[in-house]
C-alpha cells in the first residue's frame, strides 16, 4: 500500500508579503528616522552660515563707513586749517616785507587755494586781486608770476570742464577778436542762407534725472573785449527744453523769442570757473561760458558747457523751487 507522505514544513517556501526583515529591523523606517534630523541639520547649518556671512559683510561695511567718515572728518579739519592759514596771509600782511616777496607769497597762496578749494569757493575775486597787484607792480616783480597765476587758472578750469563733460556736454570755439566771430564744433546750428545771425547758435543736450533727454539752444553774441583785464563781454540766451528737431534748426524770430528761458550779459575771463560762475536753468540744470585760454592778442579760446546742477560746486545750492520740482515732478508718472 503506497501512502503519499507530505514534505516536511521546513522544505516549503515561507509565506508572507515578500518583505524580508533582517534581525527584526525595517530599513525604510530606519532611513526616515535618520534622514529627518540630517536634513534639519544641513538646512539649519546653511541658514546659520548665510546669516553669519551677512552679519560679517554688514560689519565690514560699517567698519569701512566708519573709517571713511573719520578720514573725511580728518581731511575736512586739515582743509579748514589750511584755508584759514592761507586766507590769513591775504588779510594780514607784513609791513616791512619787500614787494617782490609779498607778490611771490600771494601767487603761492592762490595756487594752494585753487588746487584745493576750487570746487567749493569762488576764487575769482582773489585771482583778480593778485592780478591787479601784479599789474600795478609791473617792473618790480617777476614776470613769471603772472604766467603762474594764469597757468593755475587754466589747469583748474580744464579739470572742471572735464568733470562737467562726463555727464553733460561741452563745446569749444576760437573767438576771433578782429571779427568778433566764433565757430563751434558739432553742436553748432547752421542758419539758412537767407538769415543772418549776430553770433553762433548751439544745440546741446543732457540726460535728466528722470531719464529724459533735454535739448536746448544757446545763442551767443560777442560784444567786446577788454585787453587790460583780458575779459570778453558776452550776451547769452538759453531756450526752454525743446524737441531734438526744434533744437537742430533755426526758428523764426518770434518763436525763438517765445522760447527763451534765460538771458544774461556778462564779462568773462580766465578767472571765471564754470562750476561756480554759471547760469541757473529749470529742471536743475546749469550752463556756463568760459574763457579757457588767450593764446595771443587776436584770439580767445571759448568753452560753452551744459550740465546738471549736481555737477556744480558745493557753493551752488539748489533753489527751493528746484527741490520741489525734483521731489514732486522730477520722475515720470509711472515711477511715482
Amino acid at each position: 500500500m503506497n501512502l503519499d507522505v507530505d514534505k516536511p514544513a521546513a522544505d516549503k517556501p515561507p509565506k508572507g508579503d515578500g518583505t524580508q526583515k533582517t534581525g527584526g529591523l525595517d530599513w525604510m523606517e530606519l532611513s526616515k528616522v535618520v534622514a529627518m534630523p540630517l536634513v534639519t541639520l544641513l538646512v539649519g547649518g546653511y541658514f546659520s552660515y548665510s546669516i553669519s556671512s551677512r552679519q560679517e559683510a554688514d560689519q565690514r561695511g560699517q567698519l569701512y563707513a566708519s573709517m571713511m567718515s573719520k578720514r573725511e572728518e580728518s581731511d575736512s579739519a586739515l582743509r579748514k586749517d589750511m584755508f584759514q592759514s592761507i586766507l590769513a596771509t591775504f588779510m594780514n600782511k607784513k609791513d616791512k616785507q619787500p614787494l617782490a616777496e609779498e607778490l611771490e607769497q600771494e601767487v603761492l597762496n592762490i595756487e594752494l587755494m585753487a588746487y584745493n578749494f576750487h570746487e567749493s569757493l569762488d576764487l575769482g575775486p582773489l585771482f583778480k586781486h593778485v592780478q591787479r597787484n601784479l599789474i600795478n607792480a609791473k617792473g618790480s616783480a617777476d614776470e613769471n608770476l603772472m604766467v603762474r597765476v594764469e597757468k593755475v587758472a587754466k589747469e583748474v578750469k580744464a579739470q572742471q570742464l572735464a568733470v562737467l563733460a562726463d555727464k553733460g556736454e561741452v563745446d569749444w570755439a576760437n573767438l576771433d577778436l578782429d571779427a568778433m566771430t566764433a565757430t563751434f564744433g558739432k553742436s553748432m546750428v547752421d542758419p539758412p542762407p537767407d538769415k543772418k545771425r549776430g553770433g553762433p547758435t548751439l544745440c546741446m543736450s543732457i540726460d535728466s534725472d528722470s531719464g529724459e533727454t533735454h535739448w536746448r539752444q544757446f545763442s551767443l553774441r560777442f560784444l567786446d573785449f577788454n585787453k587790460e583785464r583780458r575779459e570778453a563781454e558776452i550776451s547769452l540766451s538759453v531756450s526752454k527744453p525743446l524737441s531734438k528737431e526744434e533744437c537742430g534748426a533755426i526758428q523764426d524770430s518770434k518763436k525763438e523769442m517765445d522760447n527763451v528761458e534765460a538771458h544774461a550779459q556778462f564779462w568773462v575771463g580766465l578767472f571765471a570757473f564754470p562750476m561756480i560762475d554759471n547760469t541757473h536753468l529749470t529742471h536743475s540744470e546749469r550752463c556756463a561760458v568760459s574763457v579757457t585760454d588767450i593764446p595771443d592778442e587776436n584770439n580767445v579760446r571759448i568753452a560753452v558747457s551744459f550740465f546738471q546742477a549736481s555737477r556744480a560746486s558745493l557753493k551752488d545750492k539748489l533753489y527751493y523751487d528746484e527741490i520741489l520740482h525734483d521731489v514732486v515732478g522730477g520722475k515720470p508718472e509711472k515711477d511715482r
